[in-house]
């Protein structure tokens, strides 16, 4: 756990973005290939913001996930400025694709694979990183 613990700090450490994560029970590669549906544009219904100390340490967030039985923690970046577009509307025709899907009521709205970094897996408790992501983060540094 220390060690994810160190690797999540240092990828959440770009002073130009913005992080926040989700908890959920789909698997996160399907996340990654496709996107996270959700059913409203507001980021806050679907995405909490890391604080600091959650920056610093995810321990808690990840003991608290298992608690609560969820399999993925996704992990998103947004660079300051692309805020605007970090949750879209959903192209008619790929909504009506979608089986699997979070939100309230209908699937229209998508965080794309690009703004997502990666997932934390709770069941093997290690980060697969998006290597299509927008924002550049430290993953490769470590």
């Amino acid at each position: 756990m220390e060690e994810l613990k160190d690797e999540i700090s240092l990828l959440l450490s770009d002073d130009e973005a913005r992080y926040f994560y989700h908890i959920t029970n789909i698997d996160g590669e399907k996340i990654l290939e496709e996107g996270l549906i959700v059913g409203n544009p507001s980021w806050e219904q679907s995405f909490l913001e890391f604080n600091e100390d959650e920056k610093n340490d995810i321990t808690e967030l990840i003991i608290d996930s298992l608690n609560k039985d969820n399999k993925t923690i996704i992990i998103a970046g947004v660079y300051k400025d692309d805020m605007d577009f970090f949750v879209r509307r959903l192209d008619e025709d790929k909504a009506l694709e979608i089986v699997n899907w979070e939100g309230c009521n209908n699937p229209d709205y998508i965080v794309l694979s690009s703004y997502i970094i990666g997932y934390i897996d709770l069941d093997t408790l290690e980060f697969v990183h998006n290597d299509r992501a927008n924002v550049i983060s430290n993953y490769y540094g470590l």
